[in-house]
């Protein structure tokens, strides 16, 4: 199946993958801090966001929805994060195709089955009468009975929407209470992945215990950790900047980081010489008119007096039309040559 995407920046391919109820948005942040260096593609899972809804899923089917998705974009390999259930996901896809994975980031996941947190959640989506209600405001106090963290609230109502003048949910509310069971699991690939990956743990959350560390080692040899002191299980909203730097670092070698630096120097220096040829071209663009007519006025001067000569004028006149001449080019010189300088200065 074929995800919704939405794809920004340039360079290497990396692809985004959100978690429980949430949508290619909740990494909107992480994405636009990353795409100067990356092409980002930033997926919509079945049964969440813009992506279809579907009766069934567990981690091989969203595991090869994503590889579909990237073959129909003619993506080989890529980096892959993943955040909670999308890291589950990014799981699944280095171990059944670890080819097309460069390198692998796990925010906030292990490779474990996790525990029933959201069964207060569901039920209180669930009980929330829609049906009734005109806008999100008024569900906000309704989920508030169940939910009671107020980021939480605004995290699931982001999902609640008005389509026909009703509301209705945008993720497959029914399909995510009948396959809870399957989000909870474990990837259900088996083997190992042999690239480089990279946890990173939110420092006040339990998602990732040390009891986990000999089965992660086994799945993922070359696993590394990072903590980001100070955040929870939402670790890439609460510090975007931390978690985009080491994701920055993690994907890219220093090399190539020095390498990529050089490059937007040199870019910044050319755009810099473009914008200043064109306010030098503005600058002179009026004050080269006026030296161009004294040039033509020159001419059209030196041609009355090669007239005048033939037709025997007297001294006098020749005189009179040279005098005429020169006070024409120069002032006409004068008026370019000022108007340039008094706007190079910024005058004019």
């Amino acid at each position: 199946m074929h995800l919704h995407t939405d794809i920004s920046g340039q360079g290497e391919p990396l692809v985004l993958i959100h978690g429980l109820f949430g949508s290619y948005e909740n990494l909107g942040m992480i994405a636009r801090q990353l795409a100067d260096s990356f092409k980002i593609i930033n997926v919509d899972l079945r049964n969440h966001g813009k992506s279809a809804h579907l009766p069934t899923m567990n981690y091989q089917e969203m595991a090869e929805d994503v590889l579909e998705t990237l073959d129909s974009l003619g993506i080989e390999s890529a980096f892959v994060l993943g955040h909670s259930m999308g890291g589950k996901v990014a799981m699944q896809i280095a171990l059944t195709a670890q080819h097309r994975v460069k390198k692998l980031i796990l925010a906030d996941i292990s490779p474990v089955e996790t525990a029933p947190r959201h069964v207060i959640i569901l039920k209180a989506l669930a009980d929330l009468p829609i049906a009734a209600l005109s806008d999100r405001r008024e569900a906000e106090p309704i989920l508030a009975q169940s939910v009671e963290e107020p980021a939480v609230r605004q995290f699931l109502l982001k999902n609640l929407l008005k389509v026909d003048g009703r509301l209705q949910w945008r993720f497959n509310l029914s399909a995510l209470t009948a396959n809870y069971s399957q989000i909870l699991a474990a990837p259900s690939a088996t083997g190992q992945y042999l690239g480089p990956v990279l946890f990173i743990k939110g420092g006040d959350s339990d998602y990732i215990q040390p009891s986990h560390q000999p089965i992660i080692l086994a799945m993922f040899p070359q696993a590394k950790a990072k903590i980001i002191q100070g955040t929870g299980h939402w670790l890439h909203a609460e510090k975007p900047a931390a978690f985009a730097k080491i994701v920055r670092d993690f994907f890219i070698e220093l090399a190539q980081q020095l390498f990529l630096a050089l490059c937007a120097i040199v870019r910044a220096f050319f755009l810099k010489v473009d914008i200043m040829l064109h306010q030098y071209m503005a600058q002179i663009e009026a004050s080269a008119l006026w030296i161009c007519l004294s040039i033509l006025f020159f001419l059209i001067g030196m041609a009355i007096h090669d007239v005048l000569k033939k037709g025997e004028v007297p001294l006098f006149g020749r005189i009179f039309v040279w005098i005429v001449l020169f006070l024409g080019c120069a002032g006409f010189l004068a008026k370019g040559v000022i108007q340039f300088i008094y706007e190079s200065k910024g005058l004019g």
